[in-house]
């Protein structure tokens, strides 16, 4: 069953992703087409920004992190940094981008929200070591988001990756993939869950061409 709905949010405000923490943002989007996969458990939303652009979007591809709880990095010098009983949160969202000329490109959003600032940065930032190959570095692309929740204490960062169709594929027929993204002071280690290689096999069916 797929559940659909269309709505103008030209003026509004919509909550992210990220909802639990009570943060909302402004969409610079004119329509929203929201689908949402309720068998499958793939959400996507679909917009058209006001230059024609078609974005399908995956969201809330939560991922695990390496701790489950006990939040574990690691500095950037290679030692362990314990901050146990923190909470946190890591996605990877795939998008498609369909601009009015027909050429298309495909996104990885890497999202996070934490205790400390993990501070991406536009270099190569995020590593996918697909069961246990040499690690595909994506460089971010643009300016990633970073925003503090004063009242949860946490911070709230996401940063854009371009992706090949190639590596999306793999992404599909792989048994286990590892996610490292790399901040100013330490590295973040996640991982696919199970749900991760559903979404991501529904994603390649339905939106890569």
């Amino acid at each position: 069953m797929v559940c659909l709905w269309l709505s103008n949010r030209s003026k509004e405000y919509a909550m992210a992703p990220h909802a639990v923490y009570g943060r909302c943002k402004p969409l610079a989007l004119v329509y929203v087409l929201y689908l949402v996969g309720c068998a499958s458990g793939l959400n996507v939303e679909t917009s058209v920004e006001p230059g024609g652009t078609v974005i399908d979007r995956m969201v809330n591809n939560e991922i695990g992190v390496e701790g489950e709880g006990e939040y574990s990095d690691y500095a950037m010098d290679g030692s362990t940094m314990d901050l146990v009983g923190v909470v946190h949160y890591c996605y990877l969202d795939a998008s498609r981008h369909r601009e009015p000329g027909g050429a298309t490109t495909y996104y990885l959003e890497f999202s996070y929200t934490g205790p400390r600032e993990l501070y991406i940065e536009r270099r190569k930032s995020l590593e996918l070591v697909i069961d246990g190959a040499t690690p595909v570095v994506l460089v971010g692309q643009g300016e990633a988001t970073r925003e503090q929740d004063k009242m949860n204490k946490t911070y709230v960062e996401s940063f854009k990756y371009l992706i090949s169709v190639h590596t999306l594929v793999r992404l599909t027929g792989a048994k286990e993939v590892g996610v490292i993204v790399a901040g100013r002071d330490f590295v973040l280690n996640g991982y696919f869950v199970k749900k991760n290689f559903a979404n991501y096999k529904t994603f390649v069916k339905d939106y890569v061409e």
